[in-house]
């Protein structure tokens, strides 16, 4: 009995290890494949797939100094695809791009911040407006592919998406500083 307790034991651990449906950090290297999509498709969905993802912030204020850590996540666990279509995980990759072309752009905006007053209700704007024109593209990506089913606009997003990645690769390690003047 104790031998196959320490089996046991063994075997989750190496399962707890493994974390196979953790969310994904965005990587320019790093492809989505169906397999990233952990979720359970929804039967009744219309769409034969949705992708979670989320801009994570964190900031600090300290004296004259804005520090930040932010990157996008792929959220696996609720992100779903009905079957197995490369045209369909390309396009959900790039909602993933437009993801990160946000952080970078509020991470660009943090930087125009620099030698200005500055307070939480300034950053958190920055992140409310950026969240709303984040909103704003995926609605918009979506209604000129169809979804992803029209084959040229799809790849006219691509090269655009490509395009807006490079204008802010500057701002693509999650963390930064910038000297700001504290309003009081």
């Amino acid at each position: 009995m104790r031998l196959v307790s320490f089996l046991f034991l063994l075997f989750a651990s190496g399962a707890i290890e493994q974390e196979p449906c953790k969310p994904i950090i965005w990587s320019g290297s790093k492809r989505l494949v169906f397999e990233d999509f952990c979720g359970l498709p929804d039967s009744l969905d219309r769409y034969d797939a949705r992708s979670f993802f989320e801009v994570n912030y964190d900031y600090i204020i300290d004296y004259d100094t804005l520090s930040y850590d932010i990157y996008t996540l792929f959220i696996r666990t609720d992100s779903w695809i009905k079957h197995n279509d490369s045209a369909l995980v390309a396009h959900e990759r790039l909602h993933f791009d437009i993801g990160e072309i946000h952080s970078r752009s509020i991470k660009r905006k943090l930087h125009l911040l620099s030698g200005k007053r500055v307070d939480d209700s300034v950053v958190y704007n920055i992140f409310l407006k950026e969240r709303d024109s984040q909103i704003a593209a995926d609605a918009l990506f979506d209604s000129e592919t169809q979804h992803g089913t029209l084959e040229k606009q799809t790849r006219d997003w691509e090269k655009r998406i490509k395009i807006m990645l490079d204008s802010l690769d500057g701002y693509k390690e999650p963390k930064g500083n910038v000297f700001v003047i504290p309003k009081n």
